[in-house]
């Protein structure tokens, strides 16, 4: 947003009036969201919603990193068309047949001009 500014002080004499253009930057940055339909699944289905927090005419590729690939298998990124304010994929757990203690499994959404998110599921 750009403003012109006119200040005056007419009570004062011997000061000129004083002009100035001033520009207001928006500093805050819109939010994407991961959401899962269950925090804990074992060798079981789940789905995950990736939202944008400002919807716009334009595609956005948003990337996807998980902390252990091993046990859940996502597509490196998700794209949302434009005026699409969200998607959801339905993934799988992978099975291994491997005996295993549980393991907290984060899932991080990025995207340049955009916050980050993170969401955590329980293998």
């Amino acid at each position: 947003m750009v403003m012109w500014i006119l200040k005056s002080q007419p009570q004062q004499t011997g000061f000129p009036d004083a002009t100035a253009w001033l520009t207001i930057l928006d500093d805050e940055l819109p939010a994407l969201n991961l959401s899962l339909s269950t925090t804990e699944v074992t060798g079981e289905t789940f789905e995950l919603t990736l939202t944008r927090g400002l919807v716009t005419d334009q595609s956005l590729t948003v990337n996807l990193l998980v902390s252990n690939a091993g046990q859940i298998n996502l597509p490196a990124s998700l794209t949302l068309e434009p005026q699409q304010a969200s998607i959801t994929i339905h993934k799988s757990v992978i099975d291994n047949n491997i005996p295993e203690l549980d393991e907290m499994i984060n899932i991080t959404a990025t995207m340049s001009g955009f916050m980050p998110a993170t969401a955590s599921i329980i293998t």
